[in-house]
Formats: C-alpha cells, structure tokens, sequence
C-alpha cells in the first residue's frame, strides 16, 4: 500500500497532541493497482460481518486477497474503540492487535480468522454476514464459536445469534 490511499478511502491520522493535517493538492495521487479495500479492483473477496446488539451495529471488512499477510502491516486498517455504549467486532491479528479491515491471503491460501466482539448495550447480539455471493458457491463461510463448540455454516443461514457479558472485550471466542 505504501504512500498512497485508494480514491474514496477514508482514512485517520493519528496524533499525540491536537493539531491540524492538510493534504496539499499536488501531493494526491491515483493507484489504481493497490490492495486497498476501495482501489480499483473489483471487490470480489470481502466478506462484511456486521454485529447488531441493541439499536445500534458495527461492521468488519475481512478482505481476503493476494498481498494480504497473516500477521499486521500497513494495508491494515486498526480498530478505534468506540467507548461510547456502541458494540464493536474486528479481527485480531499479532495476538490481539484490533482490526476493522484487516488483509488476508486469498481466502483459498488461510486456515481461520480470530474476531472479537465487544457488546456495550446488553448481553445478546447477532453477527450477520454480508457481501457472500462473491465467494465461490462451493465454499461454506463457517463461524465457530469456541465457547459453545459450535459452528455454523453463515451462507446458508446467514447470522449468528449469542449471548456473552456486556462490556468485556471477548477475543477468544469466534473464528
């Protein structure tokens, strides 16, 4: 990924004191050949999970294409906690670091995802899965909870509902 940001990607700074960031127009650019969840390519390897827990949903962009790694680098997009009463999903990656759009190997070339979950309005939640018929009909997008010993084929049915404590971080339980 490098330098540069795909046409419509949003993006965060992150800084240690309050400050304004400008990017001058003759610094931008187009990549059309980049890895990013919104370059050029045709999305055709993204499975969206979505967590639904009250009134209110957060999702995950699990981008399974060639570049990607099993362990963080920069094409990553990290997790910003929202502290607020908004429940979280991501991916996990270098035991425990939280992603929201994480790159993996094509999805032919990787075992199993670790997701945590946060729920932050009360103990019941559903995760949705999204975006399926772009995977090949033949495969079945399984998510296993570790803690029931269950798992469950999310294409043919589609979500997953569990009930786990509120406002802990869970990150061993689903992959």
């Amino acid at each position: 990924i490098g330098n540069t940001i795909a046409p419509q990607q949003a993006f965060y700074v992150k800084t240690t004191s309050a400050s304004t960031v400008k990017v001058k127009y003759p610094t931008r650019t187009v990549d059309g050949d980049g890895i990013g969840l919104k370059s050029v390519k045709v999305s055709t390897d993204v499975l969206r999970l979505r967590v639904n827990n009250g009134d209110k949903s957060d999702e995950l962009a699990l981008v399974f294409r060639e570049g990607g790694e099993l362990y963080s680098f920069e094409g990553d997009a990290n997790k910003l906690v929202d502290e607020a009463k908004m429940s979280q999903i991501y991916a996990l990656k270098d035991n425990g670091k939280k992603l929201v759009i994480p790159f993996y190997p094509e999805v032919q070339d990787i075992e199993s995802v670790t997701l945590g979950v946060k729920l932050n309005d009360g103990p019941n939640a559903t995760i949705i899965a999204s975006n399926l018929d772009v995977f090949d009909s033949a495969d079945e997008i399984i998510l296993k909870d570790n803690v029931l010993d269950t798992e469950v084929n999310l294409r043919k049915v589609g979500s997953y509902s569990f009930t786990a404590e509120a406002g802990q971080d869970i990150n061993d339980r689903f992959e």
